[in-house]
């Protein structure tokens, strides 16, 4: 069962950018989002659910709307 609907957008997102997973947390947490590596691993593998608060940090820290976040195929 998926936590969320985001995570593969999210991985695909931190993939293209070649960040590694300290990179985006640090980028989260400067933003004032608090997040650690195993919480940003359980969101991409859809094993966490998502609050509001995290997709907006998400969205800021890759430069995309918060919309982009989710799977198109997902709300199908």
């Amino acid at each position: 069962m998926k936590l969320n609907r985001i995570g593969r957008k999210v991985a695909k997102f931190h993939r293209s950018r070649g960040w590694p997973h300290g990179d985006l947390v640090v980028r989260l947490r400067l933003l004032g989002c608090e997040m650690t590596p195993q919480i940003l691993q359980e969101i991409e593998s859809h094993r966490r659910a998502v609050t509001d608060a995290e997709v907006v940090f998400l969205s800021e820290a890759f430069g995309v709307s918060v919309k982009d976040l989710f799977d198109q195929a997902a709300s199908e």
